[in-house]
């Protein structure tokens, strides 16, 4: 029943959101440093989990509106947290890591969304090939981060605010991305082709994953790199186009293929003369 199957994964919410509430609470209190930081979060996180909780109490468009809600006052958190009075002495390198954990976490729970969606399905030779072929995908765009994130360069709040700035876009691309993928695999065994909507997240998606990845603050990212990783992205936009006549058996691969030959000329170009 979905009623009684929400009621666990809503329980487990509150208790993670209650959970991080008051160990933000403890350290405003016991580290006088963080208290103008610590403020802003639990303004934000009151208002935020006051809004997904009562998502849970309707249906339909208006539950969607309250998770739009939600996510906005996500988004002017993180915008407000920015202010100079609220900061608070960083470690670059962790934060760098707690990113590169973040993009990870949503690349991993897409593979396994991936494997969900193909055990739906009768196994099938194009299955199996948009399956390979979905998994390379993300493990190329993990490839992709890595060798365009550096922690070496954060050193000021400049570049920590356009490191974060850009990892927003990255995530969102990857999660993107995952959604449109699922889609691909369901139609796969069917033979048929995907809709405009999900071909414009999973090829959008991507290409955002790309210019975003391109935007991050590196020196191991020269300006022939960049272009090389928005001449990439642009080639993953332009299968959201052929995706109305081409069936995702060739199309995903073709992603897949796109993805490698552009990651192949960027480490070519970081190869020594």
């Amino acid at each position: 029943m979905p009623g009684r199957s929400s009621r666990p994964s809503a329980r487990s919410w509150t208790a993670a959101w209650s959970g991080r509430t008051a160990l933000y609470a403890r350290a405003r209190h016991h580290i006088p440093a963080t208290k103008a930081l610590y403020t802003c979060y639990l303004a934000f996180f009151g208002a935020d989990g006051a809004l997904w909780l009562s998502s849970l109490t309707v249906g339909g468009p208006l539950q969607s509106a309250f998770w739009g809600a939600a996510l906005l006052t996500d988004a002017c958190s993180a915008l407000a947290m920015l202010s100079p009075n609220r900061r608070v002495p960083l470690n670059p390198s962790h934060l760098a890591d707690r990113f590169q954990i973040f993009v990870l976490i949503v690349l991993g729970e897409s593979v396994a969304r991936l494997i969900s969606a193909a055990a739906q399905r009768p196994w099938s030779v194009p299955l199996a090939v948009v399956l390979a072929a979905a998994v390379i995908t993300l493990a190329a765009l993990w490839r992709a981060w890595l060798t365009a994130a550096d922690h070496g360069t954060l050193d000021g709040p400049g570049a920590i605010a356009a490191f974060t700035a850009a990892n927003l876009p990255i995530v969102a691309g990857a999660a993107a991305a995952s959604a449109g993928l699922h889609v691909a695999i369901l139609a796969a065994h069917s033979g048929g082709t995907i809709s405009a909507g999900p071909r414009a997240a999973l090829y959008g998606g991507v290409s955002v994953y790309l210019l975003a990845s391109a935007a991050l603050p590196t020196p191991a990212m020269t300006r022939q790199i960049r272009a090389c990783r928005v001449a990439t992205s642009m080639a993953a936009m332009g299968l959201v186009f052929m995706g109305a006549v081409v069936m995702p058996v060739f199309l995903v691969p073709a992603l897949t293929g796109v993805l490698i030959t552009g990651l192949a000329a960027e480490a070519r170009l970081r190869r020594p003369s």
